[in-house]
């Protein structure tokens, strides 16, 4: 039951940080064109990348994984500190 609750706890959590992060790309979609990263130019050329709305796009897309990413490491941070608290 507990585990019911986290996951309903973090899913709408997850789902608005998401939303919020779609919000911000509509509102400023020139962003990824200031980007010099190589990492970035990778994803582009890797993606094929023609158009602005193109780049914006892929931009949303990597913003959103790494708010995954940052969720999911959050979590696994959480479990195992309450882990290690049990064991003592």
């Amino acid at each position: 039951m507990k585990r019911i609750l986290i996951f309903l706890a973090v899913g709408p959590c997850l789902a608005l940080a998401i939303f919020a992060n779609a919000i911000w790309w509509i509102m400023h979609p020139d962003t990824p064109l200031n980007f010099s990263n190589p990492v970035w130019n990778w994803l582009v050329s890797v993606y094929g990348v023609k158009t602005a709305y193109q780049k914006s796009d892929l931009a949303f897309l990597v913003s959103s994984a790494g708010i995954v990413l940052g969720f999911a490491a959050a979590i696994l941070i959480f479990r195992r500190r309450r882990d290690a608290e049990k064991r003592r």
